[in-house]
């Protein structure tokens, strides 16, 4: 901004004392008081600019650390997380997701949740899944030990599922937190 207001005024005195431009006609006196107050309004108003883009610059990168904070925090929880649309595509999972169905985030990013689920309880699970958009809280699902996940190599393994419904951009997604439970059941 300093630049350019530099260059912007020298233009204009320059082109001023030459007769050039909307106040080179005027006398001499009058043409520099109209001048200058032209500048200070460019002035005044590339300050502004630049306050203003300092702000949002300033609130920008405080986003994206925000943003870096939230995915550390799910990256590294000790329990499974996915983020699911509302059509039951996978949106998201962290790293206990991938070691726990033993899935590539790949393999599982954009794929339908009911693939972690196995066959025979996949119509049951879905009611739960379908039931939990319509709520306001967090929903636990299989605390009577009684709910598996299926990995993909085939096993099954004991979970606790708590499903948590998010609104984002307009839509309901659902915040899946899955925990093992096979030592505790065993």
């Amino acid at each position: 901004v300093a630049a350019i207001v530099m260059t912007t005024t020298m233009y204009a005195i320059w082109g001023t004392i030459h007769g050039f431009g909307p106040f080179g006609q005027l006398p001499r006196n009058l043409a520099f008081l109209f001048l200058q107050t032209l500048l200070s309004a460019i002035i005044i108003t590339g300050m502004a600019i630049t306050a203003a883009m300092r702000e949002r610059n300033s609130y920008i990168r405080e986003l994206w650390k925000t943003k870096e904070r939230f995915e550390r925090v799910v990256e590294h929880s000790p329990i499974a997380k996915i983020i699911v649309d509302p059509s039951g595509k996978i949106e998201m999972v962290n790293h206990m997701t991938e070691k726990l169905f033993k899935y590539g985030r790949g393999e599982l990013m954009g794929r339908p949740m009911n693939r972690l689920i196995p066959y025979e309880v996949r119509s049951k699970h879905g009611l739960h899944f379908n039931n939990s958009i319509d709520i306001s809280g967090s929903q636990p699902i299989g605390m009577d030990g009684e709910l598996y996940g299926l990995c993909k190599d085939g096993t099954k393994i004991a979970i606790e599922i708590t499903l948590t419904p998010l609104e984002m951009e307009g839509k309901t997604f659902v915040l899946v937190s899955i925990a093992d439970i096979t030592l505790r059941k065993e």
